[in-house]
């Protein structure tokens, strides 16, 4: 699923774009943690 090392270099843009993905994919997840902790 992940890029390899070889085609980072060759699409730095695309290896970004799926680092950006990840993130934003991550996000609400973060977000729903940290508001059950705060309900405890």
């Amino acid at each position: 699923m992940f890029a390899q090392p070889k085609d980072d270099i060759r699409c730095p843009n695309m290896a970004i774009a799926m680092v950006e993905a990840t993130v934003e994919t991550v996000k609400p997840s973060v977000q729903m943690i940290k508001e059950t902790t705060r309900a405890k």
